[in-house]
C-alpha cells in the first residue's frame, strides 16, 4: 500500500539505536529488505543502501520456495533505484524463470506486488535494453488490466511512459500517461501522481 500511496513511518523499521531483534535468518533478511524497499522509494537512498549492504549479496541469500520470487523481486526493486547494475543483471537472470507469475506472499497470498514481468521490465530498463523493457512493461500492463490490479496498471504504464521517452516516443508516452492519471487520482496515488506529472513534462524521473 505505501508503495503506491507513500510510505509511513512504520515502513521504514526501527530506528538504528533500536535494532529489531529478528532472530531466524531469513527473518533478518526480510527486516532489512523490507524497510530498503521503501526507503528506495521514498528517495531515502543512503539509509536503503545501508540496508541492503547488511542483507549481504543477493546470490547468497537462503530464500525457501515461498519467498524466494518475493525476496527476488524486492531486492531487485532497490538494486534498481540504487544503479547497482550487477546486482540488477543477476536479478534480472534470477527471475526470468518466473516471468510470467506474480510477485505473491504468504501461503494465501498475504500479499501481492505486481507482476514479475513489471519488475523484469524495470530491470531491462536500468540496463538499458529498452526493445525488452518495453515488450515486458506492456505485457504486464496488459496483465494488470486483465486481472483487475489498478494500483499496478497505473504504476506499469508510469514505467512503460519512461521507457518510451527515452525511446523518443513522446506521444506514445503522454498517452498512457493520460489514460493512468485519472485512476491514480482516484485511489490517491500521491507519488504516482507526481512521477506521471514529471514524465509529463518530459522528465525521467526514477527509474
Amino acid at each position: 500500500i505505501g508503495h503506491h500511496l507513500g510510505h509511513g513511518a512504520a515502513s521504514f523499521g526501527p530506528p538504528d539505536d533500536h535494532p529489531l531483534d529478528v532472530g531466524e535468518v531469513r527473518a533478518a533478511l526480510f527486516a532489512r529488505l523490507g524497510p530498503a524497499y521503501a526507503l528506495a522509494d521514498s528517495g531515502r537512498l543512503a539509509e536503503a543502501a545501508h540496508l541492503y549492504r547488511l542483507a549481504g549479496p543477493p546470490q547468497d541469500w537462503d530464500n525457501p520456495p515461498y519467498f524466494t520470487v518475493q525476496a527476488l523481486a524486492v531486492g531487485a526493486s532497490v538494486a534498481v533505484v540504487l544503479g547497482l547494475r550487477s546486482d540488477v543483471a543477476w536479478f534480472r537472470a534470477a527471475l526470468g524463470e518466473h516471468r510470467f507469475g506474480h510477485v505473491v506472499g504468504g501461503g494465501g497470498a498475504a500479499n501481492y506486488l505486481g507482476p514479475v514481468e513489471l519488475v523484469l521490465g524495470r530491470c531491462a530498463g536500468a540496463l538499458d535494453d529498452l526493445d525488452a523493457a518495453a515488450d515486458l512493461l506492456a505485457s504486464a500492463l496488459a496483465t494488470c488490466g486483465r486481472i483487475g490490479a489498478p494500483g499496478f496498471e497505473v504504476e506499469a504504464a508510469c514505467e512503460l511512459a519512461a521507457v518510451r521517452l527515452r525511446r523518443h516516443e513522446p506521444d506514445a508516452a503522454r498517452v498512457l500517461l493520460a489514460r493512468a492519471r485519472p485512476s491514480a487520482e482516484r485511489m490517491r496515488m500521491t507519488p504516482w501522481i507526481r512521477r506521471i506529472d514529471v514524465l509529463l513534462g518530459g522528465g525521467a524521473g526514477p527509474l
